[in-house]
């Protein structure tokens, strides 16, 4: 059976401003990945719902898609696919 995450197994805790968020969220948007706000977060959600979708860790996943955002912020993210786990970030 496949399981599919979603922005809905994700909580992101978010400081700051992606600056390139218009853009991710265009790509994002044309690959059929809905949304419901015009926030920066959302973007974040659905970028590490796809990359855990693939089978990376939280930690990976994290370090993958702070690479592609550019800004100056903080994050903390959670997952259900880890429970019990909390990952910080920002860029540099």
């Amino acid at each position: 059976m496949l399981i599919r995450i979603t922005a809905e197994d994700v909580a992101v805790v978010h400081n700051g401003i992606i600056e390139n968020y218009e853009t991710i969220k265009d790509q994002l948007q044309a690959s059929g990945y809905p949304f419901s706000s015009e926030t920066d977060t959302e973007v974040i959600a659905h970028l590490l719902a796809d990359k855990l979708d693939s089978g990376l860790s939280l930690l990976e996943a994290t370090r993958q898609i702070v690479n592609g955002l550019g800004g100056a912020y903080a994050l903390g993210v959670m997952s259900a696919k880890a429970p019990g786990v909390v990952v910080g970030a920002s860029p540099g």
